[in-house]
């Protein structure tokens, strides 16, 4: 008799033996192998294995496929709801990290990501290094930042998207040489100031910037912060203090502080300026006290020609160079020069190879009303002698020295050029003019 499948629904009772076919031996089932199954309302049914797994695995999580290096365990039970599977993440062989999107300036997906599942699990992770070289999964909380205790060593390059980056690092090391602001402005007119900010605290921020509106780099003081953009708010500039500088246009100087000494107005300097050309300053003083012996000497000196637009006060001596005289030509030697009591003046000295004779026409005046005018003719006579006459006078009896002599050109004994002096003995100063045409040899 074939053998039939039966089903027994209000129970089973046999007072000999039972006997199931195709029953697990060992523990082990085939793929078609029958097992019986009791449901809840305690009914036996006849299922293959296939069958049974089938329903057992359409309550399960979705399946996990472990790749190199990950180990899942089988289903734990629990409980009823409990039962559980472990996932262990181990040293893998290689590592690829595979993203869903090409890496780009502006579009950019984490490489592991999870959704809702039935375990509860909603947040996002991603594979972080372990102590032991393996990996981890590390979590990001929705109200948190994720922290790696270790280092992190990324070996491409890396984009951040965020609005603001902060490095709280002790020490910032960059291998790059040539840092670029505004990497990303390269096709659009500059509107902003760039450039480093320091952040002071309590007190006023400082910053190195291009000013876009001044077209000029400025160390400037602002009360404007790290977050701001545009136009940077300039509330005074700061000093430097640096080395050499090297301006290959022009030097401005604003400042309108005036100088009383040389250590006060708007340039101080601890050494001497030199200038190759021109220098126009509404005051010039020179306070040091060396007197000047020659035209290579004294606190002023000027290897081209000095102009006097107006009255000229000399304290002490006063001795005219007179080597750039042509022929015939006459010139205003002392336009209007102050000569103190007691003082003696060379008002000119010229080269006896070039003019051996002259006349000269000196006006004084000592006083309000006290002027004279005296002419003179001059010669060099030979063996360092100087004669001159007086031919014409008018005016006032003013008590002065009148000598021709000759001189070294530098106010000093010689037998080079041929020199004026004046010695004042008035009791006043005298306001003296000369002109003098000089004759060559």
């Amino acid at each position: 008799m074939a053998q039939q499948q039966f089903r027994v629904r209000g129970g089973l009772k046999s007072d000999a033996n039972l006997t199931l076919l195709n029953t697990p031996t060992n523990g082990t089932v085939a793929t078609n192998g029958k097992i019986l199954e009791m449901d809840n309302n305690s009914n036996v049914h006849s299922r293959t294995f296939s069958q049974v797994k089938a329903e057992i695995d359409a309550g399960e999580l979705e399946s996990v496929v472990a790749g190199n290096g990950i180990t899942v365990s089988a289903k734990q039970a629990g409980g009823v709801g409990t039962d559980t599977q472990t996932i262990t993440l181990g040293t893998p062989d290689t590592l690829t990290a595979v993203t869903t999107d090409a890496s780009t300036t502006s579009s950019h997906t984490h490489a592991i990501t999870t959704s809702n599942d039935t375990s509860g699990a909603s947040a996002a992770v991603v594979l972080a290094a372990n102590t032991t070289g393996g990996l981890k999964v590390k979590e990001f909380k929705a109200s948190g930042n994720a922290t790696f205790s270790a280092n992190v060593t990324i070996d491409g390059s890396l984009f951040v998207d965020g609005a603001l980056t902060y490095v709280n690092a002790t020490n910032l090391s960059v291998s790059d040489p040539l840092i670029t602001l505004s990497a990303n402005g390269d096709a659009v007119s500059p509107t902003h100031d760039q450039g480093l900010m320091v952040n002071r605290g309590t007190s006023a921020n400082v910053a190195f910037i291009w000013d876009e509106s001044e077209d000029e780099f400025a160390f400037i003081q602002t009360t404007s912060g790290g977050l701001s953009t545009g136009s940077i708010t300039v509330s005074d500039y700061v000093d430097t203090n640096q080395g050499a500088i090297t301006a290959q246009d022009s030097i401005t100087v604003e400042g309108t502080t005036d100088a009383t000494n040389g250590t006060s107005g708007s340039i101080q300097t601890d050494g001497g300026i030199g200038v190759a050309l021109s220098l126009f300053a509404n005051v010039v003083h020179a306070d040091g006290t060396a007197n000047s012996t020659s035209n290579t000497s004294g606190q002023l000196l000027s290897s081209g020609g000095l102009g006097v637009a107006k009255a000229t006060v000399i304290g002490g001596d006063l001795t005219v160079y007179t080597d750039w005289y042509q022929k015939d030509i006459t010139r205003t030697l002392v336009s209007s020069a102050t000569i103190a009591d007691s003082a003696n003046a060379w008002l000119f000295e010229v080269p006896i190879a070039s003019y051996s004779a002259g006349e000269v026409i000196l006006k004084m005046k000592a006083g309000t009303n006290e002027t004279a005018i005296h002419k003179y003719l001059f010669c060099e006579s030979g063996s360092g002698a100087v004669e001159n006459n007086e031919y014409g006078t008018l005016g006032h009896a003013i008590s002065t020295t009148i000598t021709f002599e000759t001189t070294n050109g530098s106010g000093s004994a010689g037998s080079t050029h041929i020199g004026m002096k004046i010695a004042n003995a008035d009791g006043v100063s005298i306001v003296a003019k000369v002109e003098a045409t000089f004759f060559s040899v």
